[in-house]
Parts: C-alpha cells; sequence; structure tokens
C-alpha cells in the first residue's frame, strides 16, 4: 500500500474524516464523492505528479506526427528512385525511424552499456532526464532538418516547372533517422518515467497514460495545421498549407514553427 505523503498536501483534505455520519456501520464512506481513503489520494497525487513531463510528452508527439504525414506527402513529389532500376513507396520510408529506433536500442544495450561498464567500472546508464532531454533536442533537429529539405524540394520543382521535383527521395532519410532517434530517446524514456513513477496497482494507467499524449500530439498537430491554414490565408492570401499541391504550400515554414515550438518546450522541461 503507499504511504502517506506531504507532496499536494491539499489533497488529503479528501481522506480527512469530518463527521461520523460519513461512515456506514462497517467504517465505509457513506459517500465516496464526499470521503475518499487514502491509497485513493495517493493514487491521484501520482497522476498529478506526471503532468508536468506528460505535457512535455506531447510536444515530441507533435513533431513524430509530422512524419507521418507531411514526411510521406514530400516523399510523393519528390523522385523516388534510387539509382536506375530501384523505386521507393514513399510509405517506405516510415521505416526508417523504425530501423534508427531499432539500431539506437541495439547500439544503447549491447555496445554503450558492456562497454562503459568495462572503461569506467561502474554502471553509466543515461538518466531518464538525459533522454527525455536528448529526444527534444533531437525533435528540434528533425524539424529543422525537415524544414530545409523541403525548401530544397519546393525551390527544385518550381526551378523546373514540375509538380515532381528532381530532387531524390534520399534526402527525406535525415528527418526520418531524427524521428525515430526522438521516439528512441524521448518516447521510450517517458514510458519509463510513467511506469516508475506509478505504484504495481496503477501500471496500466502508466501505458494509458502514455498513449493518451500519443493521441493528445495528434490532435494537437491538426489543431496547429487548421490555425495555420486559418491565419495565413487571410486577405485572399494562399495559405501556407491547405493546397494538394506542396509546391504552392510553404510546408518549410510550417516545420520551422514547429521547431520553435520545441525549442520551447526543451525550455519548459528544462525548468
Amino acid at each position: 500500500k503507499l504511504m502517506l505523503t506531504d507532496r499536494f498536501n491539499c489533497l488529503n483534505k479528501a481522506a480527512v474524516i469530518l463527521d461520523s455520519s460519513e461512515l456506514d456501520c462497517q467504517g465505509q464512506p457513506t459517500d465516496s464523492w464526499r470521503l475518499c481513503s487514502v491509497q485513493q489520494v495517493e493514487q491521484l497525487k501520482c497522476l498529478v505528479g506526471i503532468v508536468p513531463v506528460w505535457c512535455s510528452a506531447i510536444g515530441c508527439f507533435v513533431v513524430m506526427d509530422q512524419q507521418n504525414t507531411f514526411g510521406n506527402l514530400q516523399g510523393i513529389q519528390m523522385n523516388q528512385f534510387l539509382g536506375p532500376h530501384f523505386k521507393v513507396p514513399p510509405a517506405w520510408m516510415g521505416n526508417t525511424s523504425m530501423i534508427a529506433l531499432s539500431f539506437w536500442i541495439f547500439i544503447y544495450q549491447r555496445l554503450y552499456l558492456p562497454t562503459s561498464r568495462k572503461i569506467m567500472k561502474r554502471d553509466a546508464r543515461i538518466t531518464l532526464k538525459e533522454k527525455i532531454r536528448t529526444g527534444i533536442v533531437m525533435s528540434i533537429l528533425c524539424m529543422v532538418m525537415a524544414g530545409i529539405v523541403e525548401k530544397k524540394r519546393r525551390e527544385s520543382a518550381l526551378k523546373h516547372g514540375s509538380h515532381v521535383s528532381p530532387l531524390s527521395i534520399g534526402f527525406l532519410l535525415p528527418q526520418f533517422v531524427l524521428s525515430g532517434l526522438t521516439e528512441a530517446f524521448a518516447a521510450v524514456a517517458i514510458m519509463e518515467f510513467f511506469t516508475v513513477q506509478m505504484p504495481e496497482s496503477m501500471r496500466s494507467i502508466a501505458g494509458a497514460v502514455f498513449f493518451l499524449s500519443l493521441s493528445i500530439g495528434s490532435y494537437l498537430s491538426s489543431l496547429i495545421v487548421n490555425i495555420i491554414h486559418v491565419a495565413t490565408g487571410k486577405n485572399g492570401r494562399q495559405p501556407w498549407l491547405g493546397d494538394h499541391d506542396l509546391n504552392k504550400n510553404r510546408l518549410d515554414y510550417y516545420y520551422f514553427i514547429i521547431a520553435s515550438l520545441g525549442v520551447i518546450n526543451f525550455v519548459y522541461f528544462t525548468f
């Protein structure tokens, strides 16, 4: 059972018995909305305690969501051939993120940790705070790289007067790799943080909270797209987002805005 703690003391009032009428003959609360057990109060404290990191997690997941949508759209309007005979379907670029994630886990678990133990004679694991901070930095770099590539893609397409840019789809690899590393550092560490902060009886809730942050990240991404579409399309101007042809959009500006939000997220998480 969870012990009564001093954090969030204001919540302790929920477990204070003010009148004997609040208990029945068996000592149970007559109204569970008026009187809670210490266990329920402490479980709520565990949820409240992870909210700051949970908010920072949503910022990371907004970045990861971009590559599943706009990243694939970029690939559709790029030269999809790697060499004279090998054509890459744009949707396959998402596999790059998973490969980067898998490689990092292998390098960290099988190479970095054993080698560091031999050299430093101690466990040199990267702390959860360092992992999350690194993941946020990776998310910023991902959006900056995506913005630079999109600028080059759009300029080359307009220069040649074509719908599809002659720029190779291989130029998308860095941003997809960085997206995978964001997941490898931030997402994995955040899931581990939620699990560590929750008691054993609430481990399933920790998983639910993690996937809730994923879904909110997707909704927030859609909200940002709609806001930018409306804000930049006023007075009859061509909006940055919304056209089926990326050459008429300014997706690079959108990427840089998401990178700026990542910088704010980094400052927020640090403090």
